[in-house]
């Protein structure tokens, strides 16, 4: 039941069930705008998949990201970078 709890108020942190017995927390990727880029930091050793739409839904461009922190160059206007099952929406000026 604190599992349900924990995971109701916890939207930017990734869950996963380790053993039977516990959950282990691991960080979530964060996407932060910087000039005309979008940086993607990952803090685990997995490989995940970024996926940049325009907002008529039509994908940019998608990359296959691991640990560490990914620029991404991105002409000016409105994106929803997605990583994993997260979204950002974006405003590059």
């Amino acid at each position: 039941m604190a599992v349900a709890f924990v995971l109701a108020l916890s939207p930017f942190a990734a869950f996963a069930d380790t053993t039977n017995d516990g959950v282990e927390m691991t960080p979530a990727p964060t996407v932060n705008v910087v000039g005309n880029q979008v940086e993607v930091e990952i803090s685990d050793d997995d490989e995940h998949t970024v996926t940049i739409y325009a907002l008529t839904g039509s994908i940019v461009r998608t990359e296959r990201v691991t640990n560490g922190k990914t620029v991404i160059d991105l002409s000016r206007g409105y994106y929803i970078v997605k990583v994993d099952k997260t979204a950002k929406r974006v405003i590059i000026r």
